[in-house]
């Protein structure tokens, strides 16, 4: 499926309220005349959504929208009472709202349903008892009923939850632990194809990371431009957060200043870390982020010694910063990476970025 996703801007607004329109339509059409009604959504509510990040837009081939929903962090009020039942788990989770499509393209919404689970591994979404083809759909792509939920007008609704479990070679279930049980992360991003299953991972583990790009060693400009877009394009396909940091490939030159024939994973490469990591360590602790890691612990072309070693150094002048050691080559991410450069068909660069590992190449 051709199928783009990306967060609903402001000038969305008129192509969604069609939508919208058309989805009640089809409600009355199926004998579900009695949830959408007034003009829900409103405009005034989608326009909150989209203000808060929570309203994203599918787009065919031609970047027409041929779809929209809303994903909202837990948790939801509305689902701290349950009756007629409960809920299977207590994971942290996001809620699926106001699913709608024009009809166009078959298949949609199972297509949104599982671009959720990109985010977060654990779903819940509600529906009303008249909304058969809702309940079908959800039950159809592994949603379980778990009972009944009131919304804000006390009204009642079917709830559910889906959860998606990852493997690992311990218990079945792949897993990892961020330092102080965290659900965000600074991750320093070298490029797309580095980044990709590691990205999935942290969703899939409750984990939102925010795309820190901070590569001043790429040579020459046109390289580092190519990697930031590929990098930009999976993190909004994702509806994620990326920060390009300034590109001052002369500050890096002079930063690294006598170890230009150093060989792979000699003193140069260790000295990049050092400098990309700090910076990274420097915006982590000016905006929030309590912990950092790297996609650069991914390649097996990398020391993990001198990764660790050049995190650990990055942290030490900030208390409120953790570094996160994680050998990102395990759980079945080295095979989940190759997929994921094939299904995007990522720019996948020769070499590791500066004109130095250039010419090892050549």
């Amino acid at each position: 499926m051709n199928i783009r996703t990306r967060r609903a801007e402001v000038n969305d607004m008129e192509r969604l309220m069609d939508i919208f329109s058309i989805a009640r339509n089809f409600m009355k059409s199926t004998g579900n005349a009695n949830q959408w009604i007034d003009g829900y959504p409103q405009k005034e509510l989608i326009l909150q959504e989209i203000n808060q990040g929570h309203c994203y837009v599918c787009l065919d081939s031609s970047d027409k929208i041929v779809a929209t929903f809303c994903l909202i962090k837990g948790p939801d009020f509305t689902y701290s009472h349950i009756e007629d039942g409960e809920w299977p788990s207590n994971s942290p989770y996001y809620v699926i709202h106001r699913l709608a499509s024009d009809g166009s393209v078959k298949g949609i919404a199972s297509y949104c349903i599982d671009w959720c689970t990109k985010i977060s591994p654990c779903l819940r979404a509600d529906t009303h008892a008249d909304n058969k083809v809702m309940q079908h759909l959800l039950e159809k792509n592994g949603f379980k009923r778990c009972g009944i939920i009131f919304v804000a007008n006390g009204t009642p609704r079917i709830a559910y939850q889906r959860e998606k479990h990852l493997k690992n070679k311990k218990n079945g279930k792949f897993t990892i632990d961020v330092p102080g049980g965290v659900d965000k992360v600074l991750l320093h991003t070298c490029c797309a194809p580095c980044s990709s299953a590691i990205i999935e991972c942290l969703l899939n583990n409750g984990i939102r990371p925010t795309v820190y790009y901070c590569n001043p060693n790429i040579y020459p400009l046109e390289e580092y431009n190519i990697r930031k877009t590929e990098c930009t394009r999976y993190a909004q396909s994702l509806g994620l957060d990326i920060i390009d940091a300034d590109y001052n490939h002369e500050d890096w030159l002079g930063y690294i200043k006598g170890l230009e024939s150093e060989p792979e994973r000699g003193g140069r490469c260790l000295r990049c870390f050092k400098m990309r990591l700090r910076e990274t360590a420097r915006y982590a602790s000016e905006n929030g982020f309590g912990v950092i890691t790297t996609t650069l612990a991914s390649s097996r072309w990398k020391s993990l010694d001198q990764i660790n070693d050049a995190g650990h150094y990055a942290v030490e002048p900030y208390d409120n910063v953790v570094w996160w050691e994680q050998n990102w080559r395990k759980g079945g991410l080295s095979e989940r990476r190759i997929a994921i450069i094939k299904e995007y068909s990522f720019y996948n660069q020769q070499y590791c970025g500066c004109e130095f590992s250039m010419h090892k190449k050549d």
